[in-house]
């Protein structure tokens, strides 16, 4: 797994996540993918149609900040995972890394179908779940997509 990790993609839940991932695994340029999309939040159409999905969640982000932020995808074009998406598509190992709460399980399967849409080949995509159980203690997975 330490291969996997060094030469990985690592895709995460938001700028924290990113930050404490990039210093774990010593990331490098370029591999860094950030979800700049709560997904927990507003709309989620269906729509395969990628520019149609941002466009619904551009509006409604930018109808929630209506004059203080004027939200876009732009904003997240170096390493934002929707404006990046093309990445996916690189041979080369790609790990998300979630916990178990809504937000980050939304996240995991906006990557999945994300890459289905895309017509990604799914076998590069690794999962690490981070999980708390009773007293406290945490515990970590590894898996393929599927498992």
């Amino acid at each position: 797994m330490k291969t996997e990790l060094s030469n990985a993609i690592h895709i995460t839940n938001g700028d924290s996540a990113a930050g404490t991932v990039k210093m774990a695994v010593r990331a490098g340029r370029g591999q860094m993918i950030v979800n700049e999309d709560p997904i927990v939040c507003g709309p989620a159409i269906k729509t395969t149609d990628l520019r149609q999905w941002r466009l619904v969640r551009e509006g409604y982000f930018r109808e929630m900040y209506r004059g203080s932020w004027d939200y876009s995808f732009d904003e997240s074009q170096d390493v934002g995972l929707l404006m990046n998406s093309d990445l996916l598509r690189k041979p080369e190992y790609k790990i998300v890394w979630v916990a178990s709460g809504l937000s980050d399980q939304l996240f995991l399967a906006w990557v999945i179908f994300l890459s289905d849409v895309m017509q990604v080949d799914t076998s590069w995509l690794k999962i690490v779940q981070f999980d708390i159980f009773r007293e406290g203690k945490h515990i970590c997975k590894y898996r393929s997509k599927g498992e």
